[in-house]
């Protein structure tokens, strides 16, 4: 930043205040920072806001040098998976109280994606006029390489346990069952009333472990090509919901859903787990709708409610371990996650397109 930059940005308030340090001081500062720093005009919409600098730490992230990105906006950074409803979210805030705090995926001058969390603030006029916007950035890209790995693991670990227990322990009662029917038979030809009674009791009660264990199954693992995939699976999630909670709960679905993923299966069923939980035991909902739809090349899974909206700033400062985990379970799918108020109550959001569903996100 030299000093001519930071005079023409200082000449532009009214009634600058005073700066107890030289420019050239501040300028400095603003280099020896090791998280990117950009500092753009004020205004939002096309073709704005204009770069007007960035730091050192900015062209050792994204490859682009203070001359190449001058007078250039923010967007050149964007590309085919930057969300745009973290955008519109950004766009919103900053208009509302001027200041943002998110996550997106960005594009580095040869055209790598890195995970961007940053952080954007106004700088002010004397007279409350926004002039110039400042965003302090971060790579959390590694971060969120371990936060995926944490779930993969997980769901693999999931999945060996299910298969344990439908293999070995699922089996093995499988055969106890029939073996006890076959001794109950036997029981009865001698006309034992008592013992017959007992053994239909303990066969009872070996059908109800055995059901336990299959549900056990489903719930470690409950996505499996082999039996149709994710609508099914979600459709059997609705309907335990309504049998747990008490509430009405729909599954909808438009378009081809098929998903080829088992990994991307079974995270979105993940999710829509966590969001109907969420609705009911946070948000008091009675009423939930899960809808899946393909249109124009990308999938949509939507959860609304009609429990108590969230607003914004909820959205902002929620650091619920729910939230986070949705949130991360999206991010392992290279999908888009939003959740926003609606008329009715609160929608959770996820938005992938069609190519990410024809392979697992592991390939």
């Amino acid at each position: 930043m030299s000093l001519s930059t930071a005079d023409s940005v200082s000449e532009t308030f009214d009634n600058p205040p005073e700066v107890p340090v030289s420019h050239g001081l501040l300028a400095a500062a603003l280099d020896q920072i090791q998280d990117p720093v950009i500092l753009t005009s004020a205004e939002l919409e096309k073709p704005g806001p204009t770069i007007l600098y960035v730091n050192p730490a900015f062209t050792r992230l994204t490859g682009y040098e203070l001359d190449e990105v001058l007078g250039k906006s923010p967007r050149i950074l964007q590309g085919e998976r930057t969300d745009p409803l973290t955008l519109d979210l950004l766009k919103r805030r900053l208009r509302e109280d001027g200041h943002f705090k998110g996550e997106a995926i960005n594009y580095r001058k040869d055209g790598s994606e890195y995970v961007l969390e940053w952080e954007i603030s106004p700088i002010r006029s004397k007279s409350g006029e926004v002039r110039y916007w400042v965003a302090l950035q971060r790579d959390v890209t590694e971060r969120h390489l371990v936060e995926r790995e944490v779930l993969d693991v997980s769901t693999r670990e999931q999945k060996r346990i299910a298969e344990d227990l439908h293999d070995n322990l699922g089996q093995t009662m499988s055969g106890m069952l029939m073996r006890m029917r076959a001794l109950e038979n036997r029981v009865e030809e001698r006309q034992d009333e008592a013992l017959t009674r007992e053994f239909g009791d303990l066969r009872r009660h070996m059908r109800s472990a055995l059901d336990r264990i299959r549900r056990h199954v489903r719930e470690l693992y409950p996505v499996s090509l082999a039996d149709d995939g994710l609508l099914p699976g979600l459709k059997e999630l609705a309907s335990n919901a309504e049998a747990l909670y008490g509430v009405t709960c729909r599954v909808k679905s438009s378009g081809d859903t098929t998903i080829a993923s088992s990994d991307v299966a079974t995270q979105l069923y993940r999710i829509t787990q966590e969001a109907i939980t969420n609705s009911v035991k946070h948000g008091g909902a009675t009423i939930i709708d899960v809808t899946i739809s393909s249109t124009n090349g990308h999938l949509t899974l939507a959860i609304e409610n009609n429990g108590t909206s969230i607003s914004p700033d909820d959205l902002e400062e929620s650091t619920g371990m729910g939230l986070r985990i949705m949130r991360q379970r999206a991010r392992a799918i290279q999908a888009g996650f939003t959740i926003r108020p609606s008329e009715r109550g609160t929608v959770v959001e996820v938005s992938l397109k069609n190519r990410h569903l024809l392979r697992s996100p592991n390939a």
